[in-house]
């Protein structure tokens, strides 16, 4: 990290902990000019407003936004950042993470909405907590259907971060529009942060058919593959090349976990897209596990095969995990 940079983080650090701010959340905003106002409102209702601030991030997408930047101003602290030309939710939300000065910080998508009493409860647990990374619980919502869903590490939703462990850590969002969430996520847990889960609800997922991601999820599922893969591979040459102490048998496991997935989806596609994509898409990610995969244990490898087993039971294994490798080979020759 240069010099000016860690004078930068020095400074944000000094001033977050004198302006009292526990909490950023920050939103990168494109197309949202249908669901932003939902989404500021229920911010507004959080009681504890004075912990939290609010960075939107404008994505370059030609609407204006002076109505929704009055409102949020009006009702919390507010920092509008506008990027000159269009990156994609990753890019911008790393934008809002370089502007963030508090101990803290959530992302939000323009489409959601969050709880207000739940956020407030977490808001409160905030001062006292120890964690670098805090799981809470989230919402999906679409129509009349409404769940609770379990929150997964591949998600951002609901999800709290200290700032400094990011920082600490050099932990960014990729290259890539999609799936940066997975790469970002993938990143930071080879770190091995101090998680803790909280069961509490602070987040509502709700489904926008506008949404390029929640609309026809099958195809977007298919073609996302490539970039679920990309960012895999990106965190974990990342942590390689960026850590003292790298794990390798945690980047193995990582690896591993993103074949094993990329060969149910192998099964679960045939006749309906081109899965032979899939097989290229793998290439880089088996090469890395193939160089690491030797500090994986036996025992453990199969933990990891019996876990997808059991989540894919009912699956027709036409073809074995090691013959799929075996077309990974074949493909790249």
């Amino acid at each position: 990290m240069s010099s000016i940079r860690m004078m930068s983080c020095f400074l944000s650090d000094i001033i977050g902990v004198l302006g009292g701010f526990l909490l950023d959340i920050i939103v990168p905003v494109y197309r949202a000019k249908k669901t932003l106002y939902r989404l500021l409102e229920s911010i507004a209702k959080v009681q504890a407003r004075d912990k939290l601030s609010l960075i939107l991030v404008f994505d370059c997408d030609g609407e204006n936004y002076n109505s929704e930047i009055a409102f949020a101003i009006a009702h919390f602290r507010t920092t509008p950042v506008f990027l000159p030309k269009n990156v994609g939710p990753g890019s911008a939300r790393q934008a809002g993470i370089d502007t963030s000065i508090s101990e803290h910080m959530m992302f939000a998508d323009a489409d959601d909405y969050f709880c207000p009493d739940a956020l407030d409860s977490v808001i409160k647990k905030l001062e006292n907590s120890r964690f670098d990374i805090l799981f809470t619980g989230f919402r999906y919502e679409r129509d009349n259907e409404v769940k609770n869903l379990y929150n997964s590490s591949a998600w951002l939703h609901g999800k709290i971060y200290r700032r400094k462990f990011l920082r600490e850590n050099n932990i960014h969002f990729g290259p890539y529009r999609t799936n940066e969430d997975n790469g970002f996520n993938r990143l930071a847990l080879f770190y091995k942060p101090k998680v803790v889960f909280d069961s509490t609800v602070t987040y509502v997922y709700s489904e926008n058919p506008d949404s390029i991601t929640r609309s026809n999820m099958r195809e977007y599922k298919f073609s996302g593959l490539e970039s679920l893969a990309q960012n895999y591979v990106w965190a974990a040459n990342e942590y390689i090349k960026n850590c003292d102490n790298c794990d390798f048998n945690l980047v193995a496991s990582a690896l591993l976990c993103l074949l094993l997935a990329m060969y149910y989806y192998y099964l679960d596609f045939q006749g309906v897209f081109e899965v032979e994509k899939i097989l290229a898409w793998s290439k880089e990610a088996y090469e890395l596990y193939a160089r690491y995969s030797r500090n994986l244990s036996p025992a453990e490898k199969s933990k990891y095969l019996d876990i997808y087993s059991k989540e894919y039971s009912d699956m027709d294994r036409r073809i074995s995990f090691d013959e799929f490798l075996a077309k990974i080979t074949d493909k790249s020759e």
